[in-house]
């Protein structure tokens, strides 16, 4: 319980190497902001320095931003068969994926991508969440719990987590924050009004705040609804107004890498 007695946010800004302009921005968010902690994709091509950057960085938490929506699988095409179209890319951001999901397929990938993030960068990832936060859906939390149970990985809560569930993995020493904050819909971001409203108003626990901060580079706009948008939350994160805010209000700013065992 020692969590509860104050107020700790995580800052998570998702979507590292989706761009170089992504990954430049979350960079400066972390050093010159509130981003505490970042989750890749490790389906995508990376570039060695930007594996070399994130390692350098000892204050920021990185972890896996688990993916079968956009890109090529990690796993054997001829093993992902279902979640893929005629080119080998994954279809489900055109909406191809619809229930039943082709689970064991989808287990099989992220299991695949939990073991490449270990391979590249020599350990696991500080926790698991997903691309447009399919884990929403319950089909596809129970690959996720299954997962966190296997790797003993903390991960991006969903609606699926029931409280008893929550105190189980806490006994077996998994950190689960108390509350995600951010909309998970795909087109949403941070205003200024909004964020600064949550911040004023972070009850006591531990609460992630999920993030998109990056510089609207032009390979962006092919594979994120995300633009623009990205640039202004980055301003916002980078804000000494916002960092004024967090300091006058007593908030521990950390990532789940930091935080002890229950």
């Amino acid at each position: 319980m020692r969590y509860r007695a104050r107020r700790y946010l995580i800052v998570n800004a998702d979507d590292f190497n989706l761009t170089e302009g992504v990954n430049r921005g979350i960079i400066t968010s972390h050093k010159e902001g509130l981003v505490s902690s970042t989750t890749v994709f490790v389906n995508f091509p990376f570039n060695h320095l930007w594996v070399k950057t994130l390692r350098a960085v000892k204050r920021l938490g990185v972890g896996l931003h688990l993916n079968v929506v956009i890109g090529n699988p990690v796993s054997p095409r001829d093993e992902a068969k279902a979640l893929l179209n005629e080119k080998g890319e994954f279809r489900w951001r055109s909406g191809e994926i619809k229930r039943p999901f082709p689970l064991e397929e989808i287990h099989r990938e992220f299991d695949v991508q939990i073991k490449l993030f270990k391979k590249t960068f020599s350990r696991f990832p500080t926790h698991l969440d997903t691309h447009y936060h399919i884990h929403k859906e319950k089909e596809i939390f129970a690959i996720i719990l299954d997962l966190s149970h296997k790797y003993r990985l903390p991960f991006r809560l969903s609606p699926f987590l029931s409280e008893e569930e929550r105190q189980r993995l806490r006994r077996r020493g998994i950190i689960l924050a108390h509350r995600l904050l951010g909309d998970t819909s795909f087109q949403s971001y941070w205003t200024r009004k909004k964020l600064e409203d949550t911040i004023k108003d972070l009850p006591a626990g531990i609460s992630e705040l999920m993030v998109h901060p990056g510089y609207a580079d032009k390979p962006l706009a092919k594979v994120s609804s995300l633009t623009k948008q990205r640039a202004l939350e980055l301003r916002l994160l980078c804000s000494e107004r916002l960092l004024s805010l967090v300091k006058k209000n007593g908030i521990h700013i950390t990532h789940y890498g930091n935080l002890k065992r229950w």
